[in-house]
C-alpha cells in the first residue's frame, strides 16, 4: 500500500465512517477541503489503480455539460476533451456562515432549492475548482467511471497520478444523476495493484449489497443546469480566474 492510501486509511478510521454519512452535508460544505476529504473517505472510492481504459472509452453526450450538487455545493462540468474521455471539474461555491448553517439541515431537494436561488441571488461565490480527466468502462452491465486528477504537482510523484477514485454512475432520468463510490476495503478493492485486479474484484462483488450498501458507501447527487443559466457558471469560473469557459 503506498502512503498517501495509507493515510487515506488511518483518517477513515480515526473520523469513523458514520460520523462521516451523517455530516455528509457539512463536511461538503466547503470544497476547499475536497483533498482533505478525499482522504477522510479512505475506503469510499478511492483506489491505487483505475478502472477501464480512457483510449478505449466513448463519451456518453447525455452526461456533458453542466451539473448542481442536491447534497454538493457546487457544480459538476463534464467538458468533451475527445470522443473518448471528459475533463470532469468541480467548482467549489463559498456559502455564507447564515446560508451555511441552514443548508446543513436541509434535505437535497430543498438544499438544491435554497443553492439556486442563493446563487441567482449573487450570494454564492466560486471558491475552487478541482480539474480531473474522466472515462467510462462498463462491468457486468454497470456503468463506472474513474476520476484521475490533472495539474498535479507533487515533490514525491511529479505529475503521475497514485490514486484514482471510481464510483458507479446512476440515471434515474436525464437531469438526475447519482454518482455511487464503493466500499473499496471490500476484498482490498482499494489497495490493487492493476486495472485488471480491481475490475475483477467488482465483477465478483457486482451484485454483493456491500459494495454499495448504505453504511459503507457514498452517493454525490446532481441535477441538470439549465443551458440558459450558464452565465451564472461562467461568472463564477470568471472570479476563480478561468476565462472563456462556457462562454
Amino acid at each position: 500500500m503506498n502512503e498517501r492510501l495509507r493515510l487515506m486509511k488511518l483518517s477513515a478510521s480515526v473520523l469513523g465512517k458514520a460520523s462521516l454519512r451523517r455530516s455528509l452535508i457539512g463536511v461538503l460544505l466547503t470544497l476547499a477541503m475536497f483533498p482533505a476529504l478525499l482522504a477522510v473517505m479512505g475506503c469510499l472510492g478511492v483506489t491505487s489503480a483505475p478502472i477501464g481504459d480512457p483510449e478505449k472509452s466513448t463519451v456518453d453526450t447525455k452526461l456533458s455539460g453542466v451539473w448542481i450538487g442536491k447534497n454538493v455545493p457546487g457544480f459538476l462540468i463534464f467538458e468533451p476533451y475527445d470522443r473518448r474521455t471528459w475533463l470532469a471539474t468541480i467548482i467549489g461555491l463559498e456559502p455564507n456562515q447564515e446560508n451555511k448553517e441552514r443548508l446543513e439541515a436541509l434535505e437535497e431537494q430543498e438544499f438544491l432549492d435554497v443553492m439556486v436561488k442563493e446563487l441567482k441571488a449573487g450570494n454564492l461565490k466560486g471558491e475552487v475548482a478541482y480539474v480531473h480527466k474522466a472515462w467510462l468502462t462498463t462491468i457486468e452491465d454497470v456503468q463506472f467511471m474513474t476520476w484521475e486528477a490533472k495539474l498535479l504537482v507533487d515533490e514525491d510523484y511529479g505529475q503521475t497520478p497514485t490514486s484514482w477514485m471510481i464510483m458507479r454512475v446512476r440515471r434515474e432520468s436525464q437531469d438526475d444523476l447519482s454518482l455511487d463510490f464503493p466500499n473499496t476495503e471490500l476484498d482490498d478493492l482499494g489497495t490493487v495493484d492493476s486495472p485488471y485486479e480491481a475490475e475483477g474484484i467488482l465483477r465478483r462483488n457486482i451484485k454483493n449489497p456491500e459494495l454499495f450498501s448504505e453504511e459503507e458507501a457514498l452517493t454525490w447527487s446532481f441535477e441538470r443546469w439549465p443551458r440558459g443559466d450558464y452565465s451564472f457558471v461562467s461568472s463564477i469560473l470568471s472570479s476563480l480566474g478561468i476565462k472563456g469557459f462556457l462562454n
